[in-house]
């Protein structure tokens, strides 16, 4: 919300009637949450808060009959790129849920996430998003907590497995000098219009 404060954004962490009626109206999703992968039967698969599937619980399902094709996902939780293989198919990751449902990106984990390291690079994310696109974004973040972490926590592991999925976009945002630009152009326009008006009513009133 700090980088982003022209955006609406709602939080949710426990009304689950409220965060599935909400996921059909957002554009960009975050999640970060404990992902239970479920690999007898993966459409029920399932984001949760503290692993207790009766809080803010999301499926595999769920998200296949949302009615609204997301723009973005990060989907910040343990796995959320892995799952029963399906041949044909790959994966039966939550992520792929969102691919399949029409989002057109999304950022996943291939493993569990370390808590600090996928804060982190999060955080990171949406710092660079304000600046550049989004994989660029992502792969500044991961140089970013490459350069500042300790030595161990450099290991491939804490970071190698949040990986980029689909397309490269960027936010559009106005600025004020746009803003001033549009405004000034306006004000001159306007000025010559009632400048000629003016004048062709003086023009007009020297001949009656």
């Amino acid at each position: 919300s700090k980088q982003f404060p022209n955006f609406k954004m709602d939080y949710f962490d426990k009304d689950q009637s409220k965060l599935s009626d909400n996921l059909n109206n957002a554009n960009l999703i975050h999640i970060a949450s404990h992902n239970m992968v479920n690999y007898m039967k993966p459409l029920k698969s399932s984001f949760t808060i503290k692993g207790n599937p009766d809080i803010a619980n999301i499926t595999f399902l769920d998200i296949l009959h949302s009615r609204k094709k997301y723009h973005f996902a990060y989907i910040n939780t343990c796995e959320s790129g892995t799952g029963p293989v399906n041949i044909g198919e790959g994966f039966l990751s939550m992520g792929l849920a969102f691919m399949i449902s029409g989002t057109k990106s999304t950022i996943q984990h291939l493993w569990k996430a370390p808590d600090r390291a996928a804060s982190t690079i999060s955080h990171n994310f949406y710092k660079y998003l304000n600046k550049t696109e989004s994989c660029n974004a992502l792969r500044n973040a991961k140089r970013k907590y490459l350069e500042n972490t300790r030595p161990g926590l450099d290991h491939p592991h804490y970071w190698s497995g949040v990986l980029y999925y689909g397309q490269n976009w960027r936010i559009n945002k106005i600025k004020w000098p746009v803003y001033i630009a549009i405004s000034l152009g306006l004000f001159i326009f306007l000025y010559f219009v009632f400048r000629k008006r003016n004048f062709c009513s003086n023009f007009l009133t020297s001949f009656s």
